[in-house]
């Protein structure tokens, strides 16, 4: 409906950001799969289907896409595996539909925030508290120490999180510079989990990790 709505407007679209999303919290033994196939539907799939129904008009002005990512699409945390697995997705995604859309000059750009000060800290925070009520007792019982790791890691990140401007900053010049880039990683923790991602051994990466949701 809004792409048709758009085509009767616009001729032509210069760009088009996929800024949907939802984050789901709990550890996946216990993760209700139609949780988990919300998060893919939204996250994936939805974004997917956008781009879709916008191509047509995109490619008649040699638009751009831009894809919000997270820093969870380079590192994958306990407890967002279900986060993480679409954001990974919408990156492999990404990279696939640029190369496709190279010969007419259309870009697709992967945005990369780490923590932003958004009304997503609370929604999450509202969403994981109704998922837990839907864990059996023994999810509970063998994850209440991650589990209360991961809220109050929620909660310092919060305190240090970067200001929305500066995810408003990289998605103009996505759809504005002359070299836009393939990636934007935005504020400070997504350069600190950047670092993790690229440089730290996946062994010693794993007992950093653990360490924090000990």
């Amino acid at each position: 409906a809004a792409a048709a709505q758009v085509a009767e407007r616009c001729p032509a679209l210069t760009g088009l950001v996929n800024n949907a999303g939802v984050a789901v919290t709990g550890p996946l033994e216990f993760l209700p799969i139609d949780e988990l196939r919300r998060t893919l539907e939204i996250n994936v799939v939805g974004a997917a289907e956008v781009t879709q129904r916008f191509l047509p008009l995109l490619r008649r002005a040699q638009g751009r896409v831009v894809n919000m990512s997270s820093t969870a699409g380079f590192l994958s945390l306990p407890m967002l595996g279900a986060y993480a697995a679409s954001k990974f997705a919408l990156e492999a995604m990404s990279d696939a539909l640029r190369l496709e859309l190279r010969p007419w000059g259309l870009h697709v750009a992967v945005v990369e925030p780490g923590n932003i000060r958004t009304p997503m800290w609370d929604k999450t925070a509202q969403a994981a508290a109704a998922l837990s009520q839907r864990l059996p007792d023994e999810a509970r019982q063998l994850y209440e120490p991650q589990l209360n790791a991961t809220r109050r890691l929620a909660a310092e990140a919060q305190k240090g999180a970067s200001p929305p401007e500066v995810v408003a900053r990289a998605v103009e010049h996505a759809l504005t510079a002359r070299f836009p880039r393939a990636r934007y990683r935005v504020g400070a923790s997504s350069r600190l989990e950047g670092f993790l991602a690229d440089w730290v051994p996946g062994r010693l990466r794993d007992l950093i990790v653990a360490a924090m949701f000990r």
